[in-house]
């Protein structure tokens, strides 16, 4: 009676512990109009003018140009940025590689003789296959993997 009892808590214990608690997403509605609100007759068209000009092109003083290339070289503010997104992005790869099997190989070979001929030379060779696979059941790997994509877009986006 007692072992019955422990049974059925504990099958309800693990079909429980099966639940994943990540929310399906959904996407919101994005309220766009049907149609601009300007209407096209009241669009000018833009003339050919200093929007099309590059910024290396719109400064006409080398000294100026030189002084702004300068201080986007050594601007560490840009670097950090850059180190940041390919931080998110390495984490990204090593979380979503934990997704999938895993194979590791090893082999040795060790020697070994005696003192002045006592014993014989030995030779000895090993080799070693480990194959490992985390299987998720219910879903902490794909979520984490889906967290760190996430984040790896939001801080290239903020870049």
């Amino acid at each position: 009676m007692f072992k019955l009892k422990l049974l059925s808590i504990s099958t309800i214990f693990i079909l429980a512990g099966c639940v994943s608690l990540a929310p399906e997403y959904q996407r919101p509605a994005a309220p766009v109009p049907q149609q601009f609100s300007l209407s096209r007759n009241s669009l000018t068209p833009a003339v050919n003018g200093y929007q099309d000009t590059g910024w290396r092109n719109f400064f006409v003083d080398p000294q100026v140009t030189r002084l702004i290339t300068e201080a986007l070289n050594n601007n560490r503010d840009l670097r950090m940025a850059a180190l940041k997104v390919e931080e998110a992005r390495a984490q990204f790869n090593v979380t979503d590689a934990d997704r999938y099997p895993q194979l590791n190989a090893s082999s040795g070979i060790t020697y070994s003789g005696g003192l002045k001929g006592d014993k014989p030379t030995t030779q000895e060779y090993d080799a070693g296959l480990e194959l490992s696979y985390e299987l998720d059941f219910f879903g902490k790997l794909k979520n984490m993997s889906d967290a760190d994509r996430q984040n790896y877009f939001a801080s290239e986006e903020a870049r």
